[in-house]
């Protein structure tokens, strides 16, 4: 099989079965999410605006805001943008935002990949 010389990048992993999935290029659709699952947030506040809520959020450092809804659940939060974020990275933050107020953070349990169709 020919390979382009376009970068690789780890698209996820499956520790059941000792498996690292990796994809070339960044475009590939396993890099991409609409949705994720995080631990317990810090809020600044004490508390969440609501237990459901519109924000933008970050998953990256400098990478544009973008708007997401926001359920708080008992283990944290699940969170669903508008448009795809590119790489969703267990263990990294998702920082929620309202304009320029950051309400606060937690840490990525799991990108939430759509069922396959």
């Amino acid at each position: 099989r020919d390979f382009s010389d376009e970068p690789w990048y780890v698209a996820g992993k499956d520790e059941s079965r000792n498996v690292l999935v990796a994809t070339q290029g960044r475009e590939h659709p396993l890099l991409w999410s609409r949705a994720l699952c995080t631990e317990t947030p810090h809020w600044l506040a004490g508390q969440p605006p609501a237990d459901s809520f519109r924000c933008t959020a970050k998953t990256r450092y400098r990478q544009s805001d973008v708007e997401c809804a926001v359920t708080v659940t008992e283990t944290g939060t699940e969170v669903t943008f508008t448009e795809p974020v590119w790489a969703v990275t267990p263990g990294q933050y998702a920082v929620f935002y309202d304009d320029d107020v950051c309400l606060g953070g937690a840490i990525i349990r799991a990108p939430i990949q759509p069922p396959a169709g």
